[in-house]
């Protein structure tokens, strides 16, 4: 498998690779470790120095990081990891990024969120954000500080798994990244679908009671238990639920902070021609305001 691990220096990129060491990936990884520099402004000025001091100063720059990456690569040497490289780019980070991973046929890009402000996961960091927006590959957004009853920065492999139901033949696609970890037999997977409410004028009432809600919520729940069987066939203890709410998003998140889930997988759910420019809105909200970790799965 080959897995892109993007590290900037920050708590949020340590909370990353902690991560990413406690996965316990099925079949042996391929691991490009890459940092992104961006383009010094003055490089091409006399405003600091004579040009050959700009390029000392970037050079010395650059052995530093370097220096950092070799320590990492170290840090990956097991079974797992079959095989572990660095390289440092210099360019605008998530459109470097998203370039990389697509040169390399990326299947997995692994990063952490950073808040743009003090409201600590209310914004993804804008390079989190444009490449699980723009990038073809599947995409795991680390979070240090997951739900209740998870230690911070632990590492350990996810526990409780919410799998955000799509009620559609996509779901096999979008779950199917579980079979790429082999997870212990105790990890408890939760495969949930929301049913949206329209509250205006007391529409929520009327779909409640309507012979059609009453139908769709039933093809939901057997779906439900058809994908939960699937997945309990590849190991994983599975329960399915239907839920109810106004917007789906934020049931979503809501399900996966009282069921203590420590992470949360979602199809890119990208509706109409402009399918690669812009998540769905559930998957991008729950990119945004989850509080533990979430997985953009690609499929298979």
């Amino acid at each position: 498998m080959r897995v892109l691990l993007a590290v900037d220096q920050s708590p949020a990129s340590d909370a990353a690779v902690t991560y990413l060491l406690g996965l316990p990936f099925h079949q042996p990884v391929d691991l490009q470790i890459v940092t992104v520099v961006p383009p010094f402004p003055f490089a091409e000025s006399q405003a600091i120095g004579s040009p050959s001091d700009v390029r000392d100063l970037l050079d010395r720059e650059r052995q530093q990081i370097e220096a950092t990456l070799a320590e990492l690569i170290a840090r990956f040497q097991s079974d797992t990891f079959q095989s572990a490289s660095a390289k440092v780019i210099v360019g605008t980070p998530g459109q470097a990024l998203t370039a990389f991973a697509k040169k390399q046929d990326t299947e997995l890009i692994v990063m952490g969120a950073v808040g743009r402000s003090a409201l600590s996961r209310v914004l993804l960091g804008s390079v989190s954000e444009y490449v699980a927006n723009q990038t073809r590959s599947s995409v795991l957004i680390v979070r240090s500080q997951t739900s209740k009853g998870v230690t911070k920065g632990s590492g350990t492999a996810p526990k409780r798994i919410m799998l955000a139901v799509e009620n559609s033949d996509k779901d096999i696609e979008v779950a199917n990244c579980l079979r790429q970890l082999e997870l212990p037999a105790s990890t408890q997977v939760h495969a949930v679908h929301v049913m949206q409410l329209m509250t205006f004028y007391r529409k929520d009432v009327i779909q409640q009671t309507s012979e059609m809600w009453k139908q769709s919520k039933v093809h939901a729940e057997s779906h439900g238990k058809l994908l939960s069987e699937v997945i309990r066939d590849w190991g994983f203890e599975t329960t399915s639920s239907v839920v109810a709410g106004p917007h789906v998003g934020d049931s979503l998140i809501s399900y996966a902070g009282k069921h203590e889930c420590d992470l949360i997988v979602t199809g890119d759910r990208r509706r109409g021609a402009l399918k690669r420019l812009f998540l769905g809105s559930v998957s991008r909200h729950i990119l945004r305001y989850a509080k533990c970790s979430v997985l953009i799965s690609r499929g298979s």
